[in-house]
This record gives structure tokens, sequence and C-alpha cells, in this order.
């Protein structure tokens, strides 16, 4: 079975609002260190905060519902709530072959603010449930 992550990834990059301002840098529970004094560069970082495979019914392959913490990094408030409008489109309504793995339902669950301008940058964090067919 395909890496869902790897989906989730590759999803993310194959869109050119996303791309157009992250390039490639997504990146899964921890983005890299950004050298001292260096600006950060726009960034997504995810992480799978929960898991649950539903019980076969009626020969239906089981469905996998999970749920995604995705961290939209930029150097600017309206930069970052931009990348994460962007991901938020982009995740509404999937449905279909998403490379290799079955997508059933996308639901944004919620979105805030992170507390990071003393760090130099800022983050907005998105909960997703994203369903899965295995």
């Amino acid at each position: 079975m395909i890496v869902l992550a790897t989906a989730l990834r590759q999803h993310l990059l194959d869109q050119p609002s996303i791309a157009s301002l992250v390039s490639d840098r997504i990146y899964p529970v921890q983005a890299p260190q950004t050298p001292s004094g260096a600006q950060i560069q726009p960034m997504i970082v995810y992480r799978l905060t929960g898991r649950k495979d539903d019980q076969i019914t009626f020969g239906a392959p089981p469905l996998i519902r999970t749920k995604w913490e995705i961290t939209c990094l930029a150097p600017g408030y309206d930069e970052a709530h931009q990348l994460a409008e962007a991901v938020i489109t982009s995740l509404a309504g999937l449905k279909g072959d998403i490379h290799g793995a079955r997508a059933e339902h996308a639901e944004l669950d919620d979105a805030y603010d992170e507390d990071t301008w003393e760090f130099g940058f800022h983050a907005v964090t998105l909960i997703f449930e994203l369903v899965w067919r295995s």
C-alpha cells in the first residue's frame, strides 16, 4: 500500500498555487533549521496526528480515517495565510486517485495562528481529516 504521507505531499507539490510559494519545501514532522540571521523561506510542515481504520463492511475495502496537522510557515503574516488558503483550496473536496492512494473525503477541522513572531516568521496551522480507502 502507498504511504499516505507521500501521496499527501505529492498532491500538495502538484498544486501550482502551492509550488509557486514553496517550491519543494514541504517536510514531514519538522522543518530543517534556518541558519542564524537568514530569513525563513515559505514552507509547509505536515505530520500525521491520528489514524483509525474502519472495519470492513459488506465487502467494501475499509476506510482509513487520518488526522493531519499541516503548518504553513512564511516570513510574513499575509504570506503564511496565503499559503494556508492555497492548502485549504487544494484539499477541499479531495476525492479520487491521489498518487496511488484513494481519497474519499477531506475536511478542515480547525485553523489557527501560531505564536512564532519572536522567531522571525509566521505560521498558520491547519487540522484536516482525510479519509482514504485502502
